[in-house]
């Protein structure tokens, strides 16, 4: 016959092992949890900007569908070269020069000599070694309507000073050509 304090003392020892069998299982998913921790703040350029939407926005309201815009604003973050970054033209709806340039090359058949070409124009476009006037010839020769710079990216705009400048907001500016 099993006594009241055997069974006081099963039951004890019942409670305590569920005890310790949750807190191991617990502590496993917090080791396994902390693996995954949350990322770190993405440096300036991975996100868009309140300027960059509002600049997208009056591009988007002032410009005619068919204009095209060229930006240095064409990689994921300032400086990364991977040509990924189609936020301009997916905010203003209007399309761009040299945006997304992997995707078109990957995924669009665009060529390779396409691709050089209009590389070499964009980068000549935001370079302070271009003249005003050859920007405004590379403008007409690539359909360029207005240009898009964005302070945070590479590039310059001592060349624009033949594009009329239509809006600015922080660290993005738009001209016409």
């Amino acid at each position: 016959m099993v006594t009241r304090w055997a069974v006081r003392v099963l039951a004890a020892v019942g409670c305590l092992t569920t005890v310790v069998l949750v807190v191991s299982i617990g502590m496993k998913a917090v080791a396994i949890n902390a693996q995954y921790a949350a990322p770190a703040a993405q440096p300036a350029g991975w996100a868009a900007t309140p300027a960059d939407e509002q600049a997208m926005q009056w591009l988007r309201e002032n410009t005619a569908q068919s204009s095209v815009f060229a930006t240095n604003r064409t990689d994921s973050a300032p400086g990364k070269g991977d040509g990924i970054s189609n936020l301009y033209t997916a905010y203003s709806g209007r399309q761009a020069l040299m945006e997304g340039y992997t995707y078109a090359l990957t995924n669009m058949g665009v060529s390779q000599q396409l691709l050089a070409e209009r590389m070499q124009a964009n980068t000549a476009l935001f370079s302070a070694g271009t003249s005003p006037q050859q920007v405004v010839q590379l403008c007409a020769q690539n359909g360029v309507t207005y240009v898009v710079f964005n302070a945070d990216y590479p590039g310059d705009t001592a060349q624009f000073a033949a594009l009329r400048q239509v809006y600015q907001a922080g660290a993005v500016t738009i001209y016409a050509v």
